[in-house]
């Protein structure tokens, strides 16, 4: 059932557009993630494509999973961020999955209709990127290349920019 459900899931994320699926649906992801990790807790990546997951994750936070409340679903995006491979040494990939994932969401906060959503998709946005960062020292993390840490870099502070002036802006105006 293992290697029957793996290329589905991919699929499952780029194709689903309802808004209510999509809690449910990255419920389920991090089940099967936590279902079929290996000894050392990673996930079993030579089973799933992680390039086909993260390209269809990415979009669906680019749109703000469709309307879905980010408070539903933005708490299960840092989980997945930390399952994430960190291949950069892959011509097909331009940074590093997980930093792929954050910037695709924090892209997606422009999509969110309610000042509510734009919170929620910020708050976890700065959780991951938070994570990222304190996690380049350790070495059973791989290291970033220069350039995504500076990627990761500019993403904090273009976060902290949000906090200071978007953010109040855009509370003033709702």
């Amino acid at each position: 059932a293992h290697l029957e459900m793996a290329p589905m899931i991919p699929n499952l994320l780029s194709s689903e557009k309802e808004s209510p699926s999509f809690s449910p649906l990255l419920e389920m992801v991090l089940t099967y993630f936590a279902a079929f990790r290996n000894a050392n807790f990673n996930v079993q990546w030579e089973k799933l494509d992680s390039i086909a997951f993260t390209k269809s994750l990415s979009k669906s936070l680019r749109r703000a999973c469709y309307g879905a409340p980010a408070s539903t679903w933005s708490p299960m995006i840092l989980p997945l961020v930390a399952s994430l491979p960190r291949q950069e040494n892959n011509e097909n990939v331009n940074s590093p999955a997980p930093l792929t994932v954050v910037e695709s969401m924090w892209d997606g906060r422009n999509e969110a209709i309610r000042v509510v959503d734009k919170a929620s998709i910020v708050c976890a946005v700065i959780e991951c990127v938070t994570f990222l960062l304190l996690r380049q020292s350790k070495d059973s993390y791989p290291q970033f290349s220069t350039q995504s840490w500076t990627k990761c870099g500019k993403l904090l502070i273009e976060i902290l920019s949000f906090y200071l002036t978007g953010l109040p802006n855009v509370i003033g105006s709702a």
